[in-house]
């Protein structure tokens, strides 16, 4: 591993309280205001002169010294898992275009985990609990995340179905959901029920 001179820059920071962060390293560490040194974690956000900032942006444009062609805006992080130095040290960054960003190795190994959920507990909902399961992009219509509501849900129950990866019991629940769902909302707006219109 190439050895580095660790190089700090000042943050402009308003409050002086103990524990606010007053200083970032080329290496990827925080200074406090009371002296205690720490670690930055993979998507640490700093205050930067009034700006809310990935603490990863502000190492680079700080301390990355490279030729980088002008569409070249995102920071990538070569690993996430680097054994040798900090995650977001100045030798674990470069700089990239959103497409470059995409198709790098470890992007793509994650991306593919994502799906497939082949590493489980690295996203905390992998394999069919994942909301992206399924190579062809699929999403899960049993996968009960916050995104999800009885609309979606049927939504993707309903292509399953069409695409024969699930039969018409299965579809009816979601069918279900999604009625039992719009009953609630017209009675909450107050307008009134079919049922009550047909009375």
């Amino acid at each position: 591993m190439d050895s580095i001179d660790e190089q700090w820059l000042d943050l402009d920071k308003q409050s002086q309280k103990r524990d606010t962060i007053v200083a970032i390293s080329n290496t990827g560490k925080y200074r406090r205001a009371d002296g205690t040194v720490g670690i930055l974690n993979l998507r640490h956000k700093l205050k930067y002169y009034g700006e809310l900032e990935l603490c990863s942006r502000i190492i680079a444009e700080n301390f990355l010294i490279t030729v980088r062609r002008p569409d070249q805006t995102y920071i990538d992080h070569i690993t996430h898992y680097p054994s040798e130095y900090n995650v977001n040290d100045v030798r674990n960054l470069r700089w990239c275009t959103k497409a470059e960003n995409c198709n790098f190795d470890e992007a793509k190994e994650n991306y593919s985990i994502a799906h497939s959920g082949s590493k489980n507990g690295m996203y905390g909902r992998t394999g069919e609990k994942s909301p992206m399961y399924g190579r062809t992009r699929e999403k899960n219509p049993a996968w009960k995340g916050d995104d999800v509501g009885p609309m979606g849900a049927y939504k993707r129950a309903k292509k399953l179905y069409k695409a024969g990866k699930i039969t018409e019991e299965e579809l009816q629940p979601y069918r279900n959901s999604l009625s039992e769902y719009r009953r609630a909302k017209k009675k909450q707006s107050g307008e009134p029920s079919s049922e009550n219109l047909m009375g």
